[in-house]
């Protein structure tokens, strides 16, 4: 059996395996051309390349800095969660990272970075990751300590296998995870298409209060702590991390109420729908769910017990792309909340109740389709999780894995892998396979003259506009391709529609 390995037993002599550096607010230049990796950029196995920090390269030379190798592998030494692991894909300009980034560059022709990466990010390892943890209010692994952590390293062949199995299952998760978002979009367009816009009220809706025309407004109240007979085992006890941004209904609680403690508390119905009125540690104020089951709640929360002719669908809905206005009405001082009276001033449209139900009965069919999917998800989760534990445990069988054909690109000496299908594009592949990459000024009205030549009448995938581009050998990113879809929507241009064929939802020209 071969000997257990550290990270450091795998670092080659010209690999690196060191944490990033120790740049001073004084030492960045926002007109700097490095960019300074952060913390937030480093995602649990995906690059997120959210932050916008950047330093000039005299400094980052004195400063001895190590820059960045396209196929280094970063890994968090800081929460949230601490050891979580990505490789960095190159971007367009230099790079460094901060020193609670750890970077890895093995240079080791026996190890496959992308096993490396899916090592770091398994529940197996990142165990012993927290067994090494030290600090009170600001929790980190040092790299010594990183350095103590042993694994199994099985041959290239099956570090490949183990990879390849992974990533497709990955890939899996995530395109369930884009068909659930975009059937959000779909009805957030559909509500938009019958009602207009709720704040701007573009279709002249009857427009008043929510205390004259939405709903009977309540809020909640919180029992004395110190009286431990207000808690039990009764009735639920909601607060404002049972309402999450993008779940429609709550979320269960941990923390119940006694007989006694409801009688001190607000309770609201079946049907009902609570608001988060003050913001917490995140931004919060805004946040919605639909109370499917009688609930007490805080005093953080105001909840809207809809009149009967509002639908607590429509109702969901107007508020969920009313966020931002609700935000905008908490009051200006230290601690950001809307009271109860002032939540009650808030003014919204009520459309007629025929088309409120009309919306209801699209909502309700898509929820069913979105439920399926979730399952769907969580199913493909669950076998992610048993995959990723028996290959780690050398418990998975590889026999009947054929290996994609693997392209290596050199870049500075040092070799990264990935699949064909996946290469990454440089400027000299882009020459060599006859493609056209334009530029971003022109991106938007390709987009648009594919869209509008190849899809006239017809439903459509991001799939099919990225087949309708390569005909014409024209590469365009898949987030710029998403991101005009986006635009197009906003405006009115396009719509999304469910299609009984594909079973998916796509994309329509708008007549």
């Amino acid at each position: 059996m071969n000997k257990r390995k550290t990270i450091g037993d795998i670092i080659s002599s010209k690999g690196v395996f060191n944490d990033g550096d120790w740049v001073e607010s004084k030492d960045q230049d926002p007109n700097g051309d490095i960019r300074l990796i952060q913390l937030a950029d480093i995602g649990d196995g995906v690059f997120i390349n959210k932050s916008n920090r950047f330093m000039n390269k005299e400094t980052a030379i004195r400063l001895n800095c190590t820059f960045l190798k396209r196929g280094d592998i970063l890994m968090a030494r800081m929460p949230d969660p601490i050891g979580r692991a990505c490789i960095f894909p190159g971007i367009e300009f230099d790079a460094v990272t901060v020193v609670d980034v750890c970077v890895i560059r093995p240079l080791n022709t026996e190890v496959y970075n992308d096993y490396l990466k899916f090592l770091i990010n398994n529940d197996i390892y990142r165990r012993e990751i927290n067994k090494h943890v030290t600090g009170t209010t600001r929790k980190r692994i040092s790299r010594k300590n990183l350095n103590k952590i042993k694994f199994d390293l099985p041959s290239l062949e099956n570090q490949k296998r183990i990879a390849q199995v992974l990533a497709n299952c990955e890939n899996l998760i995530q395109k369930r995870k884009e068909s659930i978002a975009l059937l959000d979009e779909l009805l957030k367009s559909t509500f938009l298409e019958m009602f207009g816009n709720p704040v701007r009220n573009e279709k002249k809706w009857d427009y008043k209060t929510i205390k004259e025309h939405i709903g009977k407004v309540s809020t909640g109240n919180t029992p004395l702590r110190k009286d431990v007979d207000n808690f039990g085992e009764f009735i639920e006890w909601i607060k404002t991390d049972n309402i999450k941004r993008n779940n429609k209904f709550l979320s269960t609680s941990r923390e119940y109420l006694s007989k006694k403690g409801k009688q001190l508390g607000r309770v609201v119905q079946s049907n009902s729908l609570l608001v988060s009125c003050i913001a917490g540690s995140i931004k919060s104020i805004g946040n919605i769910a639909i109370a499917n089951r009688e609930v007490a709640f805080n005093q953080q929360i105001n909840a809207i017990a809809p009149y009967n002719d509002v639908d607590i669908e429509f109702l969901y809905w107007m508020f969920f792309i009313s966020k931002e206005y609700l935000e905008s009405k908490a009051n200006k001082g230290m601690k950001k909340m809307i009271s109860k009276s002032d939540f009650e001033k808030i003014k919204f449209p009520k459309p007629d109740f025929d088309l409120q139900l009309k919306f209801s009965a699209v909502s309700k069919k898509v929820e069913t389709i979105k439920q399926s999917y979730q399952i769907y998800l969580q199913e493909l989760e669950n076998l992610y999780g048993s995959l990723s534990q028996k290959a780690f445990k050398g418990e998975l069988d590889l026999s009947n894995v054929v290996l994609k054909k693997i392209v290596a690109i050199k870049i500075d000496n040092s070799y990264f892998t990935t699949n064909k299908e996946q290469t990454l594009k440089t400027k000299t592949e882009q020459v060599n396979i006859g493609f056209i990459k334009p530029t971003s000024k022109d991106v938007e009205n390709i987009l648009k003259t594919t869209i509008k030549d190849g899809f006239k009448t017809t439903l459509f995938s991001i799939e099919d506009i990225e087949k309708e581009l390569l005909k014409n050998k024209i590469s365009i990113d898949n987030n710029e391709i998403k991101k005009h879809l986006r635009n197009a929507m906003a405006h009115n241009i396009i719509k999304q529609e469910y299609s009984g064929t594909t079973k998916q939802v796509m994309f329509k020209l708008k007549k």
